[in-house]
């Protein structure tokens, strides 16, 4: 029998009154008031421009009750794996969900060069899906798969395809003969036991994520949040055989779609698509110290993100954020972040930051040190010395062309000169916590770069 007390949280649960029923519970003064300031967030938000997101006990309180994201399912056999700082919103409240369940946080960092032993050691269940994180394990199948004998390869393309055909029909993605004789050691290197990954809404290389699916037999949900919208606001569900969208909206927020004048995206046709806008007691509390006028006159937030509204499924698809769009003289819209996206398909590139100068497509590129080494410096020589010479920059080039092509680039996107960075990017300065580029610095830090790689452009043209 349970006491009164929890019988009216139960109710309050279902009845979605839950603010209203701790509200009524602060009755000590010393007790912090609901709408007062909990922590400040810093976040770039839709200008680039660093400043500190205010966020209440309310709109805390709200994230973590209403993080129920779809799968999750949080039992005391589950290890959450952390990797990102606890600065980022989603860690902090999904650290509060985890040490309620009664399940496990595992710490390390994935910078670090024990990263893959750790994920081997703590055999994680759930962790954030970041694109860096994703695209580095899809690079390390895809190089395992790469050495290994035609018979193999041919082996594994089938269970592939049965798996993937599986999972296309019914949302399945276990397969108790594959999965025990083809993938488990892919699977080994996360510890064996992750059933759920929680990805943020950036561009994917095409089929990435569907990918990952089969051959880690593992759910990766594709959401969208922000430090303004408090965590996740939309997210995908488990069994959803449709790896390129991010669901609808959760609880506890409204949405709508703005269309901005004159620009339109391609591959959108026949879909809703605008800047997304958000509505609802879940959202922050302003800027500290910066203008009170973040919302509209109808109460609305402007996100600096676009999305397309299919309307077979009801479900959003992120297109970019409004930083990444350049508009070139001859009126077309250009989204730096797809050519980043493209690029990064060179076996020669570990990092890029791609701008537009004068309607010229200029990149700067951390080059992968190992592949190049390899295939470009038998010698050895130092990864410095590689960068300023003429014929690996050449050599760089002509491969990211290659790549350009097979991708069918307009030539208004394609990158035009390029410039090779010894040093990877890792300062906060220059990444994210969730490792995405801080685009306002990284244009301030190479701006004599770029004036120097307009001047060259003639020298990277090929036949």
């Amino acid at each position: 029998m349970q006491k009164p007390e929890y019988q009216e949280l139960h109710q309050a649960v279902q009845s979605n009154t839950v603010l209203d029923f701790y509200c009524k519970k602060v009755k000590d003064s010393s007790a912090p008031i609901i709408g007062e300031i909990f922590t400040l967030a810093l976040t770039t938000g839709t200008t680039g421009d660093l400043k500190a997101c205010i966020i209440s006990h309310k709109s805390f309180l709200s994230a973590i009750l209403g993080a129920d994201i779809p799968g999750l399912n949080l039992a005391t056999r589950d290890v959450y794996l952390s990797y990102v700082p606890l600065c980022l919103l989603w860690e902090r409240v999904i650290l509060y969900k985890i040490l309620v369940s009664g399940a496990s946080v595992a710490f390390t960092d994935i910078n670090s060069v024990d990263f893959i032993d750790d994920i081997k050691y703590f055999k994680p269940t759930l962790t954030l899906g970041i694109f860096k994180l994703l695209e580095k394990i899809y690079d390390g199948i895809q190089e395992k798969i790469g050495k290994s004998s035609t018979a193999s390869k041919m082996i594994f393309r089938k269970a592939f395809n049965s798996k993937l055909e599986n999972f296309q029909k019914n949302g399945n993605l276990e397969s108790l003969i594959y999965d025990k004789l083809i993938f488990k050691k892919i699977r080994q290197t996360l510890g064996g036991r992750m059933r759920l990954m929680i990805a943020g809404a950036t561009l994917y290389r095409k089929g990435v994520v569907e990918y990952l699916k089969i051959v880690l037999s593992c759910e990766i949900l594709q959401g969208y949040g922000s430090m303004e919208s408090l965590v996740t606001c939309m997210c995908s569900m488990p069994g959803d055989t449709c790896s390129d969208h991010l669901g609808g909206p959760l609880s506890g927020y409204m949405f709508k779609l703005k269309k901005t004048k004159g620009l339109d995206f391609e591959g959108s046709e026949g879909k809703i698509f605008g800047e997304l806008y958000l509505k609802g007691e879940k959202l922050f509390s302003g800027y500290y110290k910066g203008s009170s006028e973040y919302l509209d006159s109808e109460g609305w937030y402007a996100t600096g993100d676009y999305f397309s509204l299919n309307p077979k499924n009801l479900a959003f698809e992120f297109i970019d954020s409004k930083e990444s769009l350049s508009t070139l003289s001859n009126g077309q819209t250009v989204s730096i972040q797809k050519i980043e996206l493209v690029a990064r398909e060179s076996p020669y590139i570990e990092s890029i930051f791609v701008s537009i100068k004068h309607s010229c497509v200029l990149a700067v590129i951390v080059p992968n040190q190992v592949y190049l080494s390899k295939h470009l410096s038998p010698n050895n020589v130092h990864l410095s010395e590689l960068c300023q010479s003429f014929s690996v920059i050449s050599s760089v080039f002509r491969d990211l062309e290659r790549v350009m092509k097979h991708f069918n680039l307009k030539p208004y996107e394609k990158i035009q000169a390029i410039y090779l960075e010894p040093e990877t990017w890792i300062s906060e300065e220059l990444i994210s916590p969730t490792l995405k580029l801080r685009r306002k610095n990284l244009e301030a830090r190479y701006e004599k770069v770029f004036e120097k790689l307009l001047l060259s452009i003639g020298t990277f043209e090929y036949n």
